[in-house]
């Protein structure tokens, strides 16, 4: 598993996964990735800085950060345990007194967070052990509470809310096919700025779930067939009230039903990516209709229909 993940670039997808979850918020925050804690080799995975101390973030990742955040993450199947807990805080306590000035920034202001697919159990144990306090405050964010130098949350990505939290929650290797295309379809409404960190996001996802081509080139499909319906319906509903005007409402709304099929026909077999059985079993035309539809697209046939 460890040598799938040296190929597997999990942590540039984890730093876009933050940078989508924080949304707007990221204007309010600078991202250091690998940042150096010392002048010789000692990187945190990720820090966050607020920008200005008072802004309020309004994202659910960004609701739980202060200041400063110190955050390491675990890619699926590497182990976060007790050393990884001290190593961290570690980082935490050479990054508070990296400073020019004695106690210039505060241990208050400082936020350790653990991330992992999942729950790191032993860790959790060890920890209610020596007195501190575990709280689940959302499936998946783990705030601690007791005798901690810094504040610390763990984030157990793949027990997070898979609408709230896309973009973390698909860090894994088992994602199924809904959730997939869910994060397809969101990936396509981001803006634009983000499509770095969208493309080192899908990157792992793609090569860490087996199924997905299978599962994209239904996706594409699926988006195609609901574009083609919306337009293809709209033309039936127009083209029905006009004849339903003249010739009677029943006639009307049988006519508009079969034109927005065919409309529908049309817009699927110009996308040239499915056959004509499969525009007829999403359509309901007859095989004759659609072959008909498919002459006259090609211009082997005059057509008499308006489309």
């Amino acid at each position: 598993m460890e040598d799938n993940n040296q190929k597997i670039q999990w942590h540039q997808a984890f730093v876009g996964a933050m940078h989508c979850e924080l949304g707007d918020d990221q204007e309010k925050l600078i991202f250091e990735q690998e940042y150096s804690i010392t002048k010789k080799p000692l990187q945190v995975d990720l820090l966050i800085i607020k920008k200005l101390d008072g802004d309020e973030l309004h994202s659910s990742i960004g609701s739980l950060l202060s200041r400063y955040n110190i955050i390491e993450y675990k890619s699926p199947g590497d182990s976060l345990g007790v050393n990884a807990l001290f190593q961290v805080l570690t980082y935490a306590c050479y990054y508070k007194a990296s400073t020019d000035h004695e106690d210039e920034r505060k241990d208050t202001d400082i936020t350790v967070i653990l991330v992992r697919n999942e729950y790191p159990e032993t860790l959790a144990g060890y920890l209610t052990e020596k007195g501190c306090r575990l709280q689940e405050t959302e499936p998946g964010i783990c705030q601690i509470t007791g005798q901690t130098f810094f504040r610390m949350i763990i984030l157990a990505t793949g027990r997070m809310d898979q609408q709230s939290h896309i973009w973390l929650n698909s860090l894994r290797g088992n994602l199924k096919k809904k959730e997939y295309i869910q994060l397809l379809e969101s990936c396509r409404n981001m803006a634009a700025s983000e499509g770095d960190y969208l493309d080192a996001l899908l990157s792992v996802v793609e090569k860490s779930n087996v199924d997905h081509k299978k599962w994209k080139e239904e996706s594409d499909v699926a988006s195609l067939l609901a574009e083609a319906r919306k337009e293809g319906i709209s033309i039936g509903e127009k083209r029905g009230i006009s004849i339903g005007e003249k010739r009677g409402i029943s006639i009307g709304e049988q006519r508009g039903e079969q034109n927005g099929k065919c409309a529908v026909a049309v817009n699927l077999l110009r996308s040239g990516k499915l056959t004509a059985d499969e525009v007829v079993s999403y359509t309901g035309l007859t095989y004759e209709q659609v072959s008909q539809l498919q002459r006259e697209l090609s211009g082997d046939t005059p057509s008499g229909r308006p489309f």
